[in-house]
């Protein structure tokens, strides 16, 4: 099975039953070679080329690669250092009047209303949507706008529940609108479906260290050409410029497209590596990675619901469901995650009666982040360990 190949590049994926990627996500050997092979290259030859590639023809090729992943034109993305970093071109650039809102959850990872936030004296508003158990309906959401309305900015992906959004629903009513969707996609991009051009998105961030399995330092983002014609640039740099190796120039003249948002010098590689984790992707199929990732979540839901030990803390529904699992074990076990990964098991322990998060019940929280390079073996270790470690 295609999975279990390209499991091999990853060799902590070996050893052990790795569920923290949405905190951090393994690193392939194939991004680690390359990683050391662009360093090496500049430490020891002085060149600041892209091995024997002009940096910015090896940047340009790879716009195109991000473009197929997200589905639209190369000229619609533009790269950074984060996904919060990215974030700030739609929040700063928003053109608002007094009265003016934006729609979020309750929830929302503060990537999103913190950027928001810094527009409150230009008027802007907030409004919180109310999640239930972790979710919310694209109605109850929706049900938040009104005439005022000019944002609705979610993650596609809820990093504390995992809650998945349906963008193309809430796309669709915002489409009708008028209204601008922004979407964070950190804890799905490379693992859940994304489609800009069908989910009628007009802005999107993503991060490299998680579902993209880089290391850490690099952002991305896609911004419509709809929505370039309204921002308001508040900043620029060196490589905003239309012609952006011409020093020679006083007058700035923005570049037409996404690349007026790149301040200065990229971090060349991670925009390659990334690229090659896209490409492995792609070649895997968008739909076939979701699917198989649910899978395997459906496959943890059975376990948990069977295992005495764990209670699902969001069991929701499979349309919202992503490659984030909430368990909770009762905090009387006193486990911790170096119980699990003495018994080769990795994956984040918060709270329970001794917490050290404030952890406002007795429970355990236990965030398992699914991958494709995970299987159903190594979620059977994990409940495996679990009982162990309860039974101690």
């Amino acid at each position: 099975m295609k999975f279990h190949k390209e499991r091999d590049y990853f060799p902590v994926a070996k050893k052990l039953a790795y569920f923290d990627t949405a905190t951090f996500g393994l690193i392939p050997d194939y991004v680690h070679e390359a990683t050391k092979k662009t360093q090496n290259y500049r430490y020891k030859t002085g060149g600041y080329s892209f091995l024997d590639t002009p940096q910015y023809d090896m940047i340009e090729k790879s716009r195109e690669t991000y473009a197929r992943f997200l589905n639209c034109k190369a000229s619609d993305i533009a790269f950074g250092l984060s996904a919060s970093q990215m974030f700030t071109i739609l929040s700063a650039g928003l053109p608002v009047s007094p009265g003016d809102n934006v729609v979020v959850t309750d929830n929302s990872f503060p990537t999103i209303p913190y950027a928001f936030q810094c527009r409150k004296q230009d008027g802007l508003e907030m409004k919180y949507a109310q999640t239930k158990s972790g979710g919310i309906s694209v109605e109850e959401l929706c049900a938040c706008a009104d005439a005022h309305t000019r944002v609705i900015a979610v993650n596609h992906v809820e990093s504390s529940t995992g809650f998945r959004m349906d963008l193309e629903k809430i796309g669709a009513f915002c489409k009708e609108r008028g209204i601008y969707l922004a979407v964070d996609a950190a804890q799905s991009a490379g693992a859940m479906e994304i489609d800009v051009e069908r989910m009628n998105i007009s802005f999107l961030v993503g991060t490299d260290y998680k579902w993209l399995c880089h290391y850490r330092g690099f952002g991305f983002a896609y911004i419509s050409p709809a929505l370039r014609e309204h921002l308001i640039q508040r900043s620029a740099g060196w490589a905003s410029e239309l012609e952006r190796f011409n020093s020679s120039k006083l007058k700035l003249d923005l570049h037409p497209d996404a690349r007026r948002y790149e301040m200065g010098g990229l971090h060349n590689s991670g925009v390659y590596s990334v690229r090659l984790v896209i490409e492995h992707y792609l070649e895997l199929g968008k739909e076939d990675v979701q699917n198989y990732i649910l899978d395997l979540v459906e496959y943890c839901y059975q376990k948990a619901n069977a295992c005495p030990f764990t209670s699902l803390a969001y069991p929701f529904s499979p349309e919202n469901r992503s490659g984030i699992v909430v368990l909770h074990v009762h905090g009387k076990y006193k486990l911790s995650a170096q119980q699990l990964k003495n018994r080769g098991v990795v994956v984040p322990v918060n709270g329970g009666l001794f917490p050290d998060r404030g952890a406002p019940n007795p429970n355990y929280s236990i965030r398992m982040g699914i991958h494709y390079y995970n299987n159903k073996e190594d979620i059977d270790k994990f409940f495996t360990a679990i009982e162990a470690c309860c039974k101690e």
